[in-house]
């Protein structure tokens, strides 16, 4: 699978709300695939990342 991470504001700006909470959704397993292959101090980073990502797409799922 390839990630488009060329992404802008405008671009996800432009996505409607369930498109935005699947992008951050989808930022996280990518963030979490690479914390799989990274060393100790990218996993951990990367693994942030993730968390980063699912709470704040949990965040948009919980405002509606």
């Amino acid at each position: 699978m390839s990630l488009e991470l060329d992404l802008t504001t405008v671009d996800f700006r432009s996505f409607s709300h369930d498109e935005r909470i699947e992008k951050c959704r989808e930022l996280a397993r990518e963030a979490t695939r690479l914390a799989a292959n990274g060393n100790d101090e990218k996993r951990a980073q990367y693994s942030d990342l993730a968390k980063r990502w699912i709470e704040l797409a949990d965040e948009m799922e919980n405002s509606d």
